[in-house]
C-alpha cells in the first residue's frame, strides 16, 4: 500500500511514499515527474502494516517532522533534520492506529496527534509537550 503527501516547506517539490515500513522522498517538479523517484531516499518507518502518515513541526524546531500509523503496533514519529533526511523512529505504543491527524486539539498553541483505532468506533488523542514528545492517549468513544 503506498501513500502520498507533499511537503511544501523545506523539501520543495517532493512527495513523501510510504511503502511496508518505508518512507520514500522523491525531489523534483511536475517537469521532471519522470526522475521524481531516480534519486529516492528511504528511511525506516519504525513499523511495517503502514496505515497513514502525517507531517508538521512536533518539537518547534521549524523543521518537518513525520509520524506514521502502525496498525500492528503504535506511531512511528521521525523529527527532521531539515534536509529531507530524519533521525531514528521512536516508536509511540498506541496499539490498532489507522488514521492520523494533527492538530491543536486542546488549545495549548503544542500539536496534538488524533488517531482512529482499527475495528472501533473510537479515536486517542495524545496531547503535545511541544517538544516531539506526546502525554499518553485518551481515547474517546462513541456513545
Amino acid at each position: 500500500m503506498f501513500f502520498t503527501h507533499r511537503f511544501r516547506s523545506q523539501i520543495r517539490g517532493a512527495v513523501l511514499v510510504l511503502s511496508t515500513g518505508l518512507i520514500a522522498f522523491g525531489k523534483g517538479t511536475a517537469a521532471q515527474s519522470t526522475d521524481l523517484f531516480a534519486h529516492a531516499a528511504t528511511f525506516d518507518s519504525g513499523g511495517a502494516n503502514l496505515s497513514d502518515v502525517a507531517a508538521a513541526d512536533l518539537n518547534g524546531d521549524g523543521l518537518l517532522d513525520v509520524v506514521t500509523a502502525n496498525a500492528a503496533g503504535g506511531l512511528g514519529l521521525s523529527l527532521g533534520n531539515g534536509d529531507g533526511t530524519f533521525k531514528a523512529p521512536v516508536i509511540i505504543h498506541q496499539p490498532g492506529t489507522g488514521s492520523i491527524a494533527i492538530a491543536d486539539v486542546n488549545g495549548d498553541a503544542r500539536l496534538d496527534l488524533i488517531v482512529t483505532l482499527w475495528g472501533q468506533s473510537a479515536v486517542s488523542v495524545l496531547p503535545g509537550n511541544g517538544d516531539g514528545t506526546f502525554q499518553p492517549a485518551a481515547t474517546y468513544s462513541r456513545a
